[in-house]
């Protein structure tokens, strides 16, 4: 049976602290802006007449997305290959449970993540890196790059909304989704650039993240309970 949405069953509202306890560079993509003087540039946004970097919502759901896939394969489970013709037909009729949690372009997402900002400036910092051969697997002569990022130790907000999946029952979507929140708790989850030299490592501060839930009495949507996601999570 789908988890459907023609009616509210519950509501997680969670918002908390992100922290990236490595360099961070979520790329823009394409040409860096006029002025910048880098080769690769972080992806900005024009807030209160400043240009500051942010983290995409769609980049952290995407790395959660990633991550339950590779649980569920690790267990031997089903999941649609986005490569095989007959797989995406079958998610129109019978999706796998992470499409069914994430969404494709048949199904609506029960998971919603908004976009990071910072809650300080952040300190962006360039990194010069040279150009590998790959032919003669060294350093390739006259070929140096500048990459911008963000510092370790830069503090965002997160927000994430979770559509009638009960975080409170032993469902099979319960237990990914928490899966997937405490290995970013865990600092397990990687984000952008350069993650096999351990740039993009994030962690969700479990004690300083709250979570809302929300069901339907009388008529109204009515907030029911307000704990740490570390008690939900029980970590």
């Amino acid at each position: 049976m789908h988890l459907g949405f023609n009616k509210i069953n519950v509501i997680f509202d969670i918002e908390g602290i992100l922290i990236n306890e490595s360099r961070l560079r979520v790329g823009k993509g394409g040409l860096p802006s006029l002025g910048v003087g880098v080769d690769a540039e972080t992806i900005k946004t024009l807030k209160e007449s400043e240009y500051i970097p942010y983290i995409p919502g769609s980049s952290i759901k995407g790395a959660l997305r990633a991550y339950v896939e590779r649980i569920l394969r690790s267990e031997g489970q089903e999941v649609h290959d986005p490569w095989d013709w007959d797989s995406i037909e079958r998610e129109k009729e019978e999706p796998c449970l992470v499409c069914r949690l994430f969404g494709n372009t048949y199904w609506s997402s029960h998971i919603y993540v908004f976009d990071a900002y910072p809650l300080t400036k952040p300190r962006l910092e360039v990194k010069t890196g040279v150009g590998i051969d790959r032919f003669l697997g060294g350093a390739k002569a006259r070929v140096l790059y500048d990459e911008e990022y963000v510092a370790p130790g830069c503090r965002w907000n997160f927000k994430m909304k979770i559509f009638n999946v009960d975080l409170r029952e032993d469902s099979e979507e319960a237990r990914l989704v928490k899966s997937c929140l405490k290995a970013l708790c865990a600092g397990l989850i990687q984000l952008g650039a350069r993650k096999s030299t351990g740039m993009g490592l994030i962690k969700l501060l479990a004690k300083e993240t709250r979570v809302n839930e929300w069901r339907v009495k009388e008529l109204e949507l009515c907030k029911v309970s307000e704990i740490s996601l570390s008690e939900i999570l029980e970590v």
